[in-house]
């Protein structure tokens, strides 16, 4: 444990503020290294903001020392990566870039003297600097978790950062206790199923979840929600007041923000809960403290990345629990992986247009 606090210290020696930890740390180096792969890499870049994508061929990236190297397999598509290539996000990385964070693969090469990981390892990754949408990648080994072999390959791209996240909004924040009722907003989502399925299928929770189609209500259920509220023709305070015999709910999630946030404060039951984990209707809400005190509920915040460098034990904790549940059979990731590297531009389309029902992952290999 004490070399995973070395490496989250010598991150926060960096030049990157906390905010940045769940973007982008590999440099797709101009550098080549021998071996299989002597002719280059496919990539996705970045070369203009606000223009899609191209497929390029680049020179194999270089493996630092404490890195090892990982032949990507399927590369997460998340909205900070299409803001990024957008130019909308808050940071803008150096033209060209290859786009892309969180992404899944094997090991094919290690540092010398390296004992946590070995050759043909299965892992997953969270970058600090774009790299997700290429052929390889060489990552610092603090950014890289193992995942069994009995574990699907697309279960690691798919789950460490909604997981991880939902984890800890449930378990940390929220303090979720078996048979209480829970609320999440935008539960076809990536977050939003990993929290339905969390809080079903391990916390042993009553779940509603908001959606805005009947064929996300229907994946909702599947996971394991007991009751579904579609914002687009029903109202979701009264339906929660309906389920609930007018209690409300112990514990409301929300990543919308905006109107939704407000509704989900209103939703609460008296001494309720309320975690805000995004912000994805674009609308900061502000919080009317006169609910806060007439329901004796509060409101908390969960920034998942934060705990790398606050705690980055319970950090990694997250992550091991739902590797381990995936392990046991008791949860599994919602994902689409149709695309491939050459439809890098739909798939990122195809989230924009928020036509995803939970993680959508493209195939590299």
């Amino acid at each position: 444990m004490s070399q995973l606090n070395g490496r989250i210290k010598k991150f926060l020696q960096s030049s990157f503020p906390p905010e940045r930890m769940l973007r982008n740390y590999v440099k797709l180096s101009q550098t080549t290294c021998s071996n299989s792969r002597n002719d280059g890499i496919k990539a996705a870049v970045c070369e203009e903001l606000g223009k899609p994508l191209k497929i390029k061929t680049l020179p194999r990236p270089s493996m630092e020392e404490h890195e090892v190297r990982i032949g990507v397999h399927y590369a997460a598509v998340n909205f900070g990566d299409v803001l990024q290539i957008q130019g909308k996000y808050q940071e803008k990385p150096r033209l060209p870039f290859v786009p892309g964070a969180e992404f899944s693969g094997k090991i094919t090469q290690v540092s010398k003297g390296e004992e946590d990981f070995e050759v043909g390892d299965h892992v997953a990754a969270i970058s600090l600097k774009p790299c997700a949408l290429a052929e390889e990648a060489c990552v610092p080994k603090g950014t890289i978790f193992k995942i069994p072999k009995s574990v699907p390959l697309q279960y690691g791209a798919a789950s460490l950062t909604s997981y991880g996240t939902a984890w800890l909004a449930l378990k940390r924040t929220a303090n979720i206790q078996e048979g209480q009722t829970v609320f999440v907003s935008a539960a076809a989502g990536a977050v939003g199923l990993a929290l339905v399925d969390l809080a079903a299928n391990i916390f042993g929770c009553n779940v509603i979840g908001a959606v805005g189609s009947d064929a996300k209500a229907k994946i909702v259920l599947e996971k394991g929600a007991k009751h579904v509220v579609n914002y687009t023709n029903e109202n979701i305070r009264d339906k929660v007041k309906e389920l609930t015999e007018g209690k409300g709910v112990d514990i409301a999630l929300d990543s919308v923000g905006g109107d939704i946030f407000i509704d989900c404060l209103k939703s609460l039951a008296f001494e309720g809960i309320l975690v805000t984990i995004g912000y994805a209707g674009g609308t900061i809400p502000k919080v009317p403290a006169n609910l806060l005190l007439l329901k004796s509920c509060s409101v908390k915040g969960i920034y998942w990345g934060g705990y790398a460098f606050k705690n980055p034990i319970l950090f990694k904790e997250s992550i091991d629990a739902t590797l381990k549940y995936m392990e046991e059979g008791k949860i599994s990731p919602v994902y689409t992986d149709q695309f491939q590297l050459e439809n890098a531009n739909e798939a990122y389309e195809y989230l924009a247009n928020r036509k995803s029902i939970g993680k959508v992952l493209i195939r590299l290999t």
